[in-house]
């Protein structure tokens, strides 16, 4: 299977991948068993952008599995350097037998899918270019049904860079497929990424002041300005804290509202240092879910029929 949008999937295996995620999670059932196949298998780890909480996470799923990681670590070693493409690199993983490859890379996921066609094996993307990053998308809603939400009852309100944001991207795709509204409050550039042309889009909710957006959500994700992908002028910091900002104020304790944020993070640009000890900010549950969440879909890719 070629994991590279949520388009891929359908909403039932959305649904048990979840499942499966919150069970592994709260430590239950023994639901991920490595299988007995693990030391014969291979996962190969291509980030050819720079990660810290993707990476090392799959990395970390791949080992509580029991599977062989060929990590690439830093991009500046590998052939890319010298001019090789990633469709040639993972022709090579193909004849080295790798059975599973997980990508990061500033492209397009058509140019994925393009490179991806050479590999037998199994591929999931880790982040592709401002188009994609399906597995944070269901870590974070994972997260959230871990709290009790009702997620097709749910209101998410984005804070921040959304132009530039692949999380927000695949959000749009599992929103679709889940039924939670989505709403926006970002600088007027990031409107533009609210309206890519389908049905759902009407749907969005963009708002201009944070008061009535945070009335309106039961859960906000906060996203930082993404300055290496900005291609013109962008909003100033001192602006960014005055009109995005998260604060300690804006957390009610009365209301059940929680505050998640893919990382990486710059407290005091994106929210007060406080945020992060409140107990409705679940920045550590999503890491700790994400593990879950891509140990739950590397053992699906690999073990289960159905998902291949």
């Amino acid at each position: 299977m070629k994991l590279l949008t949520l388009d891929d999937v359908s909403k039932q295996q959305v649904e048990s991948w979840i499942k499966i995620s919150i069970q592994d999670y709260k430590e239950v059932d023994g639901t991920l068993l490595s299988a007995p196949r693990a030391s014969d298998l291979f996962v190969f780890l291509g980030f050819f952008e720079p990660s810290t909480r993707t990476r090392l996470s799959f990395e970390m799923a791949s080992k509580k599995l029991k599977l062989n990681v060929l990590n690439l670590g830093d991009a500046k070693n590998s052939s890319i350097v010298k001019g090789e493409t990633l469709k040639e690199s993972l022709r090579t993983l193909n004849s080295m037998g790798a059975d599973l490859a997980v990508l990061r890379a500033n492209m397009s996921v058509d140019e994925m899918r393009d490179a991806a066609d050479v590999f037998d094996g199994h591929v999931i993307n880790g982040g592709s270019g401002v188009e994609a990053h399906p597995t944070q998308a269901l870590l974070d809603i994972a997260t959230l049904i871990n709290e009790g939400f009702q997620i097709h009852k749910s209101k998410i309100l984005f804070i921040g860079d959304i132009q530039h944001s692949r999380v927000w991207a695949s959000h749009k795709r599992l929103s679709a497929l889940l039924g939670y509204e989505l709403g926006v409050l970002t600088p007027a550039k990031g409107i533009e990424a609210t309206r890519s042309g389908d049905s759902h889009d009407k749907a969005i909710q963009n708002f201009s002041y944070k008061s009535e957006a945070l009335e309106w959500a039961d859960s906000c994700i906060l996203l930082r300005p993404q300055r290496e992908r900005h291609s013109g002028a962008f909003i100033s910091d001192d602006e960014y804290k005055q009109k995005f900002r998260f604060n300690s104020s804006d957390l009610l304790d009365s209301k059940n509202f929680y505050v998640l944020h893919p990382g990486p993070y710059q407290v005091g640009l994106e929210f007060e240092s406080a945020v992060l000890e409140n107990k409705n900010c679940l920045i550590s549950n999503q890491v700790k879910m994400g593990v879950s969440m891509r140990k739950t879909l590397i053992q699906e890719l690999l073990y289960n029929k159905e998902s291949q």
